[in-house]
């Protein structure tokens, strides 16, 4: 899996280090999530990343200008169509996270003749100039063993904690 989200990891400048369970949060966007024991994490600027300890996930924190969403998702989707083979996208849908409103959209698609799985979210912050996007891939055959885990990190998005 490591050679599949390489080019993920790449295309944010992010090359993941070691670390312990945490909550992570975002000062710019003034969000915050918890992370799972045993995955490994890197911030870059406005750009976080953790993956797990085998690599067979990575949920990339994107925080974007509120102005330059449309501009940043066209970027990602460009990125995103170079490296996954057959990309397809299901219909967009309306989400809220612990109190924070945007849009959830669910893709597949091959990347090395592997089945992948994508989920990219675009979430309103309480910073009001500030948008967050995630981007979440792995693959089919290895996301099982972490869908616990994916799940918990979605969920504990939230406004950051004064």
């Amino acid at each position: 899996m490591r050679k599949l989200l390489a080019p993920f990891v790449l295309a944010f400048a992010l090359i993941a280090a070691p670390s312990s369970a945490e909550t992570i949060t975002s000062s710019a966007a003034k969000i915050q999530f918890d992370a799972p024991d045993n995955w490994k994490q890197k911030k870059d600027g406005d750009a976080i990343t953790i993956m797990d300890k085998q690599e067979d996930v990575a949920i990339a924190f994107i925080i974007v200008d509120a102005g330059a969403v449309d501009k940043a998702t066209e970027a990602l989707d460009k990125q995103l169509k170079k490296t996954v083979k057959k990309l397809k996208w299901e219909k967009e849908k309306d989400v809220t996270i612990n109190g924070l409103e945007g849009v959830s959209i669910e893709g597949d698609g091959q990347i090395d003749g592997k089945d992948v799985d994508i989920l990219v979210l675009v979430l309103d912050t309480p910073a009001t100039d500030k948008d967050l996007i995630v981007l979440a891939i792995g693959e089919d055959a290895k996301l099982d063993k972490h869908e616990a885990e994916v799940k918990g990190v979605f969920k504990s998005i939230k406004p950051k904690k004064k």
